[in-house]
């Protein structure tokens, strides 16, 4: 018997609009691919390959850089998106970085993990876990971007909510059960809209 697998996007186009869900999913029994660039989902995208070579390997934060600007670059995106999308992370690599290395090490980064619940296999991929110098608490780090900030939808944020438990699966061991204490959240501004239109991005 085949295990029923959803993953947080699949859920969130699915509260949003069921048919948009069952058409990218299983019509067809593949599900249809957008032909217009989703913005949204290619900047997640870059971003992701932005940062698994940046921990690719174990240099300094300049050669760790260099290698992410050289993953977004492969394949060039419409600007202003290019140029804001290597602006972001060359001011994440250079400030926040360095202060999140001298209080956490690296656990996992963007690897794919999943649990059961109700017969269901839940899939996500967290973007970093970390783990506190200080005190060995487990940590989800989660880059989003956005245009503007809702302090209400981090209440029903299904995507960091499947990570923290599928991260607390990956990490337990039958006689060390692993809890994460929580989840950062590092917000990526793409700059304000007026009537659906970026007027400084």
């Amino acid at each position: 018997m085949i295990q029923p697998t959803t993953s947080p996007t699949s859920i969130e186009t699915d509260w949003r609009c069921r048919r948009e869900r069952y058409l990218r999913t299983e019509y067809g029994g593949v599900g249809l691919e957008p032909l217009a660039v989703d913005e949204d989902l290619e900047i997640g995208k870059r971003i992701h390959l932005g940062l698994e070579a940046f921990f690719g390997a174990a240099y300094s934060t300049e050669e760790r850089l260099i290698n992410a600007l050289e993953a977004v670059r492969r394949v060039t995106f419409l600007d202003p998106w290019q140029t804001w999308l290597e602006a972001m992370l060359t001011a994440w690599a250079l400030r926040v970085w360095p202060e999140l290395d001298k209080r956490f090490e690296i656990v996992l980064v963007e690897q794919m993990l999943h649990f059961f619940h109700g017969g269901v296999k839940y899939r996500c991929k967290p973007d970093l876990v970390l783990r506190s110098r200080a005190d060995r608490s487990y940590w989800v780090y989660d880059f989003k971007s956005f245009r503007y900030w809702d302090n209400k939808k981090w209440l029903r944020a299904i995507q960091l909510q499947i990570g923290t438990r599928a991260a607390e699966e990956r990490l337990s061991g039958v006689e060390h059960p692993v809890e994460v204490s929580g989840t950062i959240i590092q917000g990526l501004y793409k700059g304000q809209q007026r009537k659906d239109k970026f007027y400084h991005p």
